[in-house]
């Protein structure tokens, strides 16, 4: 039977990881490039951040899977809950190869649930940033898998602010998470018991968000040589797992989506939102409550290992504290939801949202009054901070669209920074949240695929919506399904 393995190199910027091929400091994964094809992804990476991987499982739009983030709002209840609920309707592409005979073995590919099923493995949240709740199938795949390769260094992140001496500790910590997987991938790639096998490497993620922007971490090493010495790992290992997958083995190694240099702007939105709505804007960060204050006593070591250690259950709900205390949902028109980089709004709906006050027909009017009013947002030396407000009913409608926000305040990827946001009327803005990540997701990414046999790729630019019926197609697995993309395989 045919054999796909699927290695994603998750959030790896492409112009970077194109640099370090061509300077040759990654010579094994370099050669396998060349003999690839090489194909630019594109995905909605930029915007629904979150919804990376269901889509690439699914094969279908944020829209028709409705999951953007690892707490989401649900209107019927008005608060922030894990998206677990979401996520357990969804239906991976790999559920098609059960009645083909196939089966898969899944690693630390986040909000997609588990295909519950002879011969199939799903082990999430080994060494994932992403904060999900952790899932193995079956229920003794993840103890065998710390007992065989270790327990990974690589937790959810904290987003906290890193200082050099942290960046340094997490590159050494990083470099040693792809050394265990490397070997896992080499130990799983070479049994005889899987069709498909997917692997994230949630390192490279983690290490993006805070490894994008130049900087000296020490005077020999830079954010890219630091990067270049986390990818190593991975290029040492990677003539054993191609050994190991064996020849007729179809490979992909993959990003879906990659990191550039930026601030994130959600800790603004309540206060963008005070100032539309005509209220004295506050930052929630500058008076925070009594949980707050206690953790801002505690060094940040600390307070990392006490959060990692609550419930999960507690961190949603704090989540929601978080994310809610700045509203009145008896008056407010429009409200931020949790999310990342861009602040992201709900209309606060009548017949949608439980204390709805908007009426429908108002929505659309509101939302180009708050685009116009967004727009006209500069930072202290006249760039403008915002370039457009994405809108879910053009972007991703569908039927779970009722489940995203209905808005996103985009900002400027040319802005840097920007720790002040000034309105034409000149007022400012500012956040008492400590900036913590430097890189943010674009929605850019690639794919080199190795095909075995006499498959080959159609075209060159690819959706991440299409790798589901390519995958299928490489296995010989016939669907029926519906996907949101076409094959790019032949």
């Amino acid at each position: 039977m045919p054999k796909v393995l699927i290695v994603a190199l998750d959030a790896l910027e492409s112009t970077l990881f194109r640099e370090l091929l061509a300077e040759n400091r990654l010579p094994n994964l370099a050669r396998f490039c060349s003999e690839s094809q090489s194909l630019d992804v594109t995905s909605d990476g930029d915007v629904i951040t979150g919804g990376i991987w269901p889509t690439f499982a699914s094969g279908l739009s944020p829209g028709e899977h409705g999951l953007y983030f690892w707490t989401q709002w649900y209107a019927e209840e008005m608060r922030h809950l894990r998206n677990k609920a979401i996520s357990d309707t969804m239906s991976p592409f790999w559920q098609a190869l059960i009645p083909a005979g196939q089966t898969a073995t899944i690693i630390d590919m986040p909000y997609v649930p588990p295909v519950q099923a002879p011969g199939f493995r799903t082990c999430i949240s080994w060494g994932l940033h992403d904060e999900v709740i952790p899932i193995s199938y079956p229920d003794s795949f993840r103890g065998w898998i710390d007992k065989t390769y270790g327990r990974h260094p690589l937790s959810f992140d904290t987003v906290e602010p890193q200082t050099p001496r942290d960046k340094l500790a997490m590159v050494k910590s990083m470099r040693r998470g792809i050394q265990m997987r490397g070997k896992l991938l080499e130990g799983l790639a070479s049994r005889q018991d899987w069709n498909l096998l997917v692997s994230t490497l949630s390192e490279i993620h983690m290490s993006g968000h805070y490894l994008t922007a130049p900087e000296d971490i020490t005077p020999s090493m830079t954010n890219v040589d630091a990067m270049a010495a986390i990818l190593g790992e991975l290029d040492a290992a990677w003539p054993r797992i191609l050994q190991a997958a064996g020849r007729d083995c179809h490979v992909m190694l993959l990003a879906l989506h990659g990191m550039i240099e930026q601030r994130e702007y959600e800790p603004f939105g309540p206060q963008l939102l005070a100032l539309f709505e005509g209220r004295a804007p506050q930052d929630w960060y500058a008076r925070p409550d009594l949980v707050r204050r206690i953790r801002e006593l505690m060094p940040d070591w600390l307070h990392r290992a006490i959060w990692r250690l609550l419930p999960h259950s507690f961190r949603a709900a704090r989540q929601n504290t978080i994310g809610s205390a700045d509203f009145d949902f008896e008056r407010d028109r429009l409200f931020t939801v949790v999310h990342e980089t861009h602040p992201a709004v709900r209309v606060n709906l009548a017949g949608r949202e439980a204390s709805g006050l908007v009426q429908p027909e108002e929505a659309d009017a509101m939302l180009d009054a708050l685009e116009e009013f967004i727009c006209q947002f500069t930072t202290h030396d006249g760039q403008q901070v915002f370039t457009r407000l994405w809108r879910v009913e053009k972007e991703q409608p569908g039927p779970m669209s009722h489940r995203l926000p209905d808005a996103m305040m985009v900002a400027n990827p040319e802005v840097k920074g920007a720790p002040q946001l000034r309105a034409p009327d000149g007022t400012v803005i500012t956040s008492g949240r400590r900036e913590a990540r430097n890189g943010v997701h674009v929605g850019r990414g690639f794919c080199y695929l190795r095909p075995a046999g006499s498959a080959s790729a159609t075209r060159l630019t690819v959706d991440n919506r299409d790798f589901a019926p390519s995958v299928l197609e490489l296995l010989d697995v016939p669907f029926d399904r519906n996907f949101g993309g076409r094959s790019f395989v032949s």
